[in-house]
């Protein structure tokens, strides 16, 4: 949870009867708790309702060690008993694409790691959506699907950064026997040990993949 001082407050900001600060624009509602000297946002809202900027994904909660999806049907209840309509009806439309899952699964509830790779999913759809718009000088519409997905972040584990992701892979590869005969079973081995000590929810699995491809294929045309 990223916590900034009370001076980042925007000017109409207020403490409401429950002691927490509301900040309000034309679109979006959003509330803080305020944790002495400092607010503790539990989203961020679009570029254009606050003063600053803050990344979307860096300081994303460790969501492995729990239950992805009785956390967000315990977040839907907290935003609904906030009033908080643009989160409840974001975490909404994720919950409904987890059930879709589960009844196309048919024989279980799909898993906490499955619920990570939708999540990730809805997020880059977004993403796009948002960069469409943008480029059809739709900003109102952009900022709404990147206010969805920095809510969504908030359920995935933090990311892994670019070095760290190399590192893994490097360690992961050093335990691999580099033969010229099949480099794309190669390629899977080292997929496989990589996760072995990795959460898949906290890399972009289609990165990875480019990494480890460029890494055998490397070893293979050095033999």
């Amino acid at each position: 949870m990223a916590c900034m001082s009370e001076g980042s407050l925007t000017p109409n900001s207020a403490p409401d009867a429950d002691g927490r600060a509301v900040i309000t624009n034309n679109m979006f509602r959003q509330r803080v708790c305020l944790c002495g000297s400092q607010v503790c946002f539990r989203y961020t809202l679009p570029r254009s309702a606050l003063s600053f900027g803050i990344p979307a994904r860096h300081f994303a909660s460790d969501a492995p060690k729990f239950d992805v999806r009785i956390r967000l049907r315990d977040e839907l209840k907290q935003a609904m008993k906030s009033k908080d309509s643009f989160r409840s009806t974001t975490i909404r439309s994720v919950l409904a694409e987890i059930t879709n899952a589960d009844k196309a699964n048919k024989s279980a509830p799909i898993t906490n790691d499955n619920i990570l790779s939708l999540l990730q999913k809805s997020i880059a759809r977004r993403t796009d959506s948002a960069s469409q718009f943008r480029t059809a000088s739709r900003t109102d519409l952009a900022e709404k699907e990147e206010a969805e997905c920095q809510v969504l972040s908030g359920f995935l584990p933090a990311q892994l950064s670019e070095e760290e992701i190399d590192r893994r892979l490097s360690e992961a590869f050093s335990k691999l026997e580099v033969t010229v005969g099949n480099p794309g079973a190669l390629v899977g081995k080292l997929m496989k040990v990589f996760y072995e000590t990795t959460e898949r929810a906290s890399v972009q699995s289609d990165a990875v993949s480019k990494k480890a491809r460029e890494m055998v294929q490397s070893a293979v045309a050095s033999k």
